[in-house]
This record gives structure tokens, sequence and C-alpha cells, in this order.
């Protein structure tokens, strides 16, 4: 091999040898590849979330005059002021329920604006349910156009029991206004009757409304049933409450206890 053949194959050499060293650092300098997008090194679920937090709670306090709350605001009113008699003790029922509410904002700034918004619709709805202008169909419309969950309607049905039975009494018209309110909504009416059972149970006998209307809607009674399907739907309801009375849980045992009175009356209007 002459001079000239000898100085291409170093050449040739070099070359291949650059090529591989070329490769091999490159290797070397490139990161190691993540699951994870280079532009999101934190999960999305541990950053702050306060802004879309705040985000929420501003626009409940928009709809606090319109919306779920003020509807149940405004039938608990007009439930208080349904025998017409506006009693202290139902308004710090209702008041106590707002303070709930307040509570459940987490900004300070938030809690001071929804106890003003609370504050000021609650004077309007005590206005309105005294001059007899709070509409049950219109706020239960209301109600339900929010798409309320389980526990809306609970909330509803229980402040509105609450305020009926604030004064130690059942009032008859606050009662029909309770059952009106649960049909509108759609709530249960064996649900209803426990609830009923459950907060009456502390009343005196004779501060419970029982005329044959209250004791119908209680016990889900229709009026227009035939007689004999009357009887047997009390006779049903006894067997099932009576069985109840030993049970080793004392509210069950109270709410049991309380039906059976409730369909005494009942005998008493269909035997």
């Amino acid at each position: 091999m002459d001079f000239f053949g000898a100085l291409i194959a170093i050449y040739i050499i070099y070359g291949i040898f650059k090529f591989i060293w070329s490769l091999f650092t490159d290797q070397s300098n490139q990161q190691p590849r993540s699951s994870t997008p280079y532009w999101d090194s934190t999960s999305q679920y541990d950053q702050d979330d306060s802004t879309s937090q705040e985000g929420i709670e501003a626009l409940r306090l928009v709809n606090l005059n319109n919306g779920i709350e003020n509807a149940t605001l405004r039938l608990a009113s007009s439930i208080a002021l349904a025998d017409g008699i506006w009693e202290r003790k139902e308004g710090l029922t209702i008041q106590k329920w707002m303070k709930k509410q307040v509570s459940t904002f987490k900004y300070k700034n938030n809690r001071a604006e929804a106890a003003n918004i609370f504050n000021t619709e609650f004077k309007k709805a005590i206005s309105d349910a005294k001059k007899g202008i709070i509409s049950i169909q219109t706020e239960c419309q209301k109600f339900v156009n929010c798409s309320p969950g389980v526990k809306e309607e609970n909330d509803l049905i229980n402040l509105c029991l609450d305020v009926m039975t604030a004064d130690g009494d059942a009032d008859e018209d606050e009662n029909n206004q309770i059952q009106l309110i649960a049909s509108l909504i759609g709530f249960s009416s064996a649900k209803l009757k426990k609830l009923i059972a459950k907060k009456t149970i502390k009343l005196e006998p004779t501060k419970i409304n029982t005329s044959a209307s209250n004791v119908d809607s209680v016990l889900g009674i229709n009026p227009n049933w035939s007689k004999s399907k009357i009887k047997a739907h009390i006779l049903q309801e006894f067997n099932k409450a009576n069985a109840l009375t030993g049970h080793s849980d004392a509210d069950i045992r109270a709410e049991a206890n309380q039906t059976l009175r409730w369909l005494g009356e009942a005998r008493k209007v269909y035997f």
C-alpha cells in the first residue's frame, strides 16, 4: 500500500470513529423520558384550587336571592305564618338554618355578603308571608327548576317541619302546606310520613292536629279509596308499626309509637 492509500484508510477509520463517538455523546446528553409532559411537572390535583373555589362561591352568592336557598327560605317563612301567628321560636329556627348555610362559605368576605343577603331576603319573606303573597306553587317551581338533589330536598322538608313544631304545636294549616310542598317537589309520601312522626314525637297528643285530612296525609290514605281499602291500609300500617314498638333502636320505637297514635285517630274516623 502506497502512502496515499494508507492516508485514505486512516481518514476512513477516523470518520467511522467520529461517527460512533457522536452517537455516544448524543445519547448521554439526552434527558430521560418522562410519562408526564415537561410543562406539567406538578399533578393538577396538587395545584391550589382556591381560584375555582372562589368562583363557585361567587356564583352561589349571585343565586342566593333567586335559587334553591331563597325558595327554601320563603317556603319556611310561609309555613311559619300559615296559622296567621308569627312565633319567635319559628323565626329562630329559620335563622339557625340561615347561619348554617352562611357557615358553608369558605371565604370570610363571602360569608359576610351571604349573611347580608340572607337577612335582607328573610325580612322580605316575612313581610310577604304576613301579606299572604308567597305562592307555594311559584316557590316550589323555582326550587325544582334549580335541579335540587336529595340533600336539598331533605333540607327543605326538614326545615319546614322544624318550623311547624317549633312552637310546640302542629297546626293543620302548616301541615297542609308541607303536604303541598312535598307533593309539588316530588318528595316521597312514605318518607314524609316518617319525618312527621319523628318530628312530632315529642309533642303532646293534644298539640297535634288530628283532623281527617291531616290523618289522611300523614298515613298516606287516599280519601277516594273505598272504605274497605282504607280499613285494610290502616290495619296493614298498624301491624308494621306495632311490630317495631319493641325495636332495640329508641328512635325507631318512638317513630312506631307516634305512628300508632296517628292510626288511633284514623280508626276513630273510619271504623
